[in-house]
């Protein structure tokens, strides 16, 4: 019964027919890592998934409506901080 459940958790990928040049390459920068062949494929196939979902992430915030400010990202943040040492420099004085 268990291994009927994992069968539907875990899958399987095989690839055939890799060019020698690519495979003697794939196995050279698993044993430069210091890993296996099969961990190495599994970083590089959810890096890939990680930069597709960067990527999808990209084309939303470039398709959004441009919002132009009055006042700098620099001044804005400023001003935070001249707010923030003038509630301290408050609070220390009623000390």
């Amino acid at each position: 019964m268990l291994l009927a459940c994992y069968d539907h958790v875990v899958g399987n990928l095989q690839i055939k027919d890799i060019p020698e040049d690519l495979h003697v390459e794939l196995r050279r920068r698993a044993a430069q890592r210091g890993t296996t062949m099969r961990d190495y494929l599994l970083w590089l196939i959810e890096r890939d998934q990680r930069l597709a979902v960067a990527a999808e992430w990209l084309e939303q915030v470039r398709s959004d409506e441009r919002v132009f400010a009055e006042t700098s990202a620099a001044e804005l943040i400023r001003a935070g901080r001249r707010e923030q040492e003038d509630r301290m420099a408050e609070g220390l004085s009623r000390t």
